[in-house]
């Protein structure tokens, strides 16, 4: 709802740059959520971070009360013709519909896949904490790189270009991602692959 908001708000000729930086407060709260780990966990404990982590949300007043809703949306209400039920349109659509289902449930395989799980494998199957570390130290940098970078280049190729190219751009980074064994091949892969999963999800 936040990016809707933000996008729909934005001049649509800076969107594929914002899209990008707006995707990066991911590896930001990531950096962020090892800030405050390495430094309050000790005190707090887990249920502590848990608390720590959803003050965030409490940014929902300011937005409801002090923030406008988008052009975008303030037009269609204005020009909304009489609507049909929500299962006949995805009936209508049903084609497309699952073609979303299935894109998005390969995206979000992609990005969490390879972000949520990875250091799980680097630690049981590889059994190597310092791998590990050194993989996480790069995530910080190649996510920002990659959304930012697409992000920009998709205002001159097209979304769906840009999204078609860093996911096939992924598929040779499989091996030196999932099959290396030393710390500067595994960095690099991880490098790589965060770099195109944040790229397609500009």
């Amino acid at each position: 709802m936040g990016a809707a908001l933000a996008f729909e708000t934005l001049p649509p000729e800076g969107r594929g740059f914002f899209s990008g930086l707006l995707q990066e407060g991911y590896s930001v709260g990531y950096l962020v959520a090892a800030l405050v780990y390495g430094t309050v966990f000790r005190f707090v404990g887990w249920r502590g971070m848990f608390v720590i982590g959803a003050l965030p949300a409490f940014l929902v007043i300011y937005i409801r009360t002090k923030v406008d809703e988008s052009p975008a949306w303030l037009q269609g209400q204005v020009s909304k013709i009489s609507k049909k039920p929500l299962g006949k349109d995805i009936w209508a659509n049903l084609g497309t519909f699952a073609l979303l289902v299935v894109l998005m449930f390969a995206f979000n395989s992609f990005s969490h896949g390879t972000q949520d799980l990875y250091p799980t494998f680097l630690t049981k199957g590889i059994g190597s904490i310092r791998k590990r570390s050194c993989l996480s130290r790069w995530w910080p940098i190649s996510e920002p790189a990659g959304g930012i970078l697409f992000g920009t280049w998709s205002e001159r190729i097209g979304r769906r270009r840009a999204i078609v190219i860093a996911a096939l751009l992924a598929i040779p980074v499989i091996p030196l991602w999932a099959y290396s064994h030393t710390v500067v091949m595994l960095a690099l892969g991880g490098f790589l692959m965060q770099f195109m999963v944040q790229a397609h999800g500009e």
